[in-house]
């Protein structure tokens, strides 16, 4: 519950000023850690999500990120981010902007992978996960330029990454399944658009 979730944040700020260094930083480093898989255990089983608890494992995310950058914290586990990208993919229909959430995290990856944290570097099973959120965006209804268009440069940088030789990001036919009810949905909505545009054009 929303409850169980800011309960879950509540060890993450420790004060580390006491003048003992690192044995202070080692000991929260491993609450934090602990906190961490605390977390991951809730939030791996913990199905009905809804948009307030979505939101809340957001902030707990942002805190704790924070407490890293700021060398205040362990690192990051990957699979937080993960658990977070997957809590957006399923509030979809009560929240209209979960899965540009979720495409907000997925870039965040991408942008401290290629600065200080290589090991956060998206793999297929974050990228699916971001698909699918687009996907479930546009099967509640909600037509979304920005869902097909983002999706569209994750299959292609899936299928980029697969050629260079790199096996772990071929495309599954769940990649493709969430592409297809992407466009499936969207489908109408884009020859309406460009039917508009043909009309109007001068």
């Amino acid at each position: 519950e929303v409850g169980t979730l800011s309960v879950a944040s509540a060890p993450l700020t420790i004060a580390c000023s006491d003048g003992r260094g690192g044995e202070v930083r080692s000991v929260q480093d491993q609450l934090l850690a602990d906190a961490a898989g605390k977390m991951m255990d809730r939030w791996t089983y913990h199905k009905k999500w809804r948009k307030e608890e979505a939101w809340r494992a957001g902030q707990i995310l942002l805190r704790m990120e924070m407490e890293e950058v700021l060398g205040a914290g362990a690192k990051v586990p990957k699979d937080i981010y993960l658990a977070v990208i997957n809590a957006y993919a399923k509030v979809t229909q009560e929240d209209e902007t979960a899965s540009i959430r979720a495409a907000g995290i997925l870039e965040h990856m991408e942008q401290r992978a290629g600065e200080d944290r290589p090991d956060l570097q998206p793999d297929r099973l974050v990228i699916n996960t971001v698909m699918g959120a687009h996907a479930k965006h546009a099967l509640g209804g909600a037509f979304s330029l920005f869902g097909i268009a983002a999706s569209e440069r994750m299959l292609d940088a899936l299928e980029r990454e697969y050629a260079r030789g790199d096996e772990t990001m071929q495309p599954t036919a769940r990649t493709y399944s969430k592409f297809i009810d992407l466009y499936g949905e969207s489908s109408s909505y884009t020859f309406l658009a460009l039917g508009c545009a043909f009309c109007c054009w001068p």
